[in-house]
């Protein structure tokens, strides 16, 4: 007989007082949510979602194009048919693309999303609700995801290279894999199989968990990106996210918590050979920091809609960007994740 013994989540002293408090839903922090972390909650969010069948059908047709190379099993197939009916929703979770999986948390995450998505599907059979993997792809802190641990033992690979991971080459991950020990056949698969390090996640993810129906999306898409021009727009030329993040923020120090995140002028970054850099504006001028690149405020409106995959959102955007693309009634994160979309 297995004896299973329950610690409180405040007991662990492993917590913010926010995310203890948001799981204990105290009324002070009700202000700061539109929904209860409940089916009840989710049942809500369904009813006052709005998204059309333009948006259903351009992200449809993004991540059909995105399994191209993969093979699909009927029920994916018809997850994928599903997005474009309005009864259905996505239930999400995400993560940096670690090589190797990364932290252990990864699979739980994706693990209470399907569980999640299951749930729901049973709660209120009227509607369809697929799990779904956000990778994130754009994020540029390699030193984040170039590692794994294993019993105890650090292993670390050398990707050489800059800007987005997804774009990441796989080849030094393929000569790395010999020093690790057990390397399960499905990474050397995935690595071999793939040249960059977002197909190559997609892979992998998509192997261990397309029986139960989990989606994985690669929102560094072009055609994504251009249905996003007008928020990018607004965040550029007029300050979309900064001053409701410092108000929200404010808010919640006034409460005895602390701040979550930091919100700059502009929240997004310019993607191109040279990296993901911050765009700064001063003196009419917009800068790409440590870059020779720089535009007027005309010449960059131009790039936007030349090149709207140029511009990446950073942790404050990037809620807005998922939820701006997918018709989304729930997210899966992690105590900070939790703490930052607050």
């Amino acid at each position: 007989m297995i004896h299973v013994q329950k610690i409180p989540l405040e007991k662990t002293h492993a917590f913010s007082s926010l995310l203890k408090d948001y799981l204990a839903q105290k009324d002070i922090l009700l202000p700061f949510q539109d929904y209860v972390p409940s089916m009840e909650g989710i049942a809500k969010a369904t009813e006052e979602l709005k998204f059309s069948l333009t948006q259903r059908t351009l992200l449809q047709g993004v991540l059909k194009k995105q399994y191209q190379e993969l093979t699909i099993p009927s029920n994916i197939q018809n997850q994928l048919d599903s997005i474009a009916k309005e009864n259905t929703y996505f239930i999400t979770t995400g993560q940096q693309i670690h090589v190797l999986g990364g932290p252990l948390y990864v699979l739980f995450k994706i693990a209470t999303t399907i569980k999640l998505a299951e749930e729901c599907n049973l709660k209120m059979p009227d509607k369809h609700f697929i799990p779904l993997f956000w990778m994130a792809s754009e994020d540029h802190d390699l030193e984040e995801i170039n590692h794994v641990s294993v019993f105890g033992k650090h292993f670390q690979v050398d990707l050489n290279a800059k800007g987005a991971s997804g774009k990441v080459s796989t080849e030094a991950i393929n000569a790395w894999l010999d020093s690790v020990p057990d390397v399960p056949e499905l990474f050397k698969e995935a690595y071999k199989k793939c040249e960059n390090l977002a197909d190559a996640t997609r892979y992998w993810i998509h192997e261990l968990f397309a029986e139960n129906g989990l989606l994985v999306l690669d929102a560094d898409d072009v055609s994504l990106k251009k249905s996003f021009i007008p928020v990018i727009e607004q965040e550029l030329f007029a300050g979309l996210s900064v001053n409701e993040v410092r108000k929200n923020t404010s808010a919640l120090e006034a409460l005895g918590y602390k701040g979550q995140i930091h919100a700059r002028d502009i929240n997004l970054f310019y993607l191109s050979e040279q990296g993901r850099n911050r765009i700064s504006f001063s003196k009419d001028t917009y800068e790409i920091l440590d870059t020779t690149i720089s535009f007027d405020q005309y010449k960059l409106k131009e790039e936007v809609h030349a090149h709207p995959e140029r511009f990446s959102p950073n942790v404050v955007l990037r809620p807005i960007y998922q939820q701006f693309i997918l018709p989304n009634v729930a997210y899966v994160g992690g105590p900070a994740e939790i703490a930052y979309w607050m």
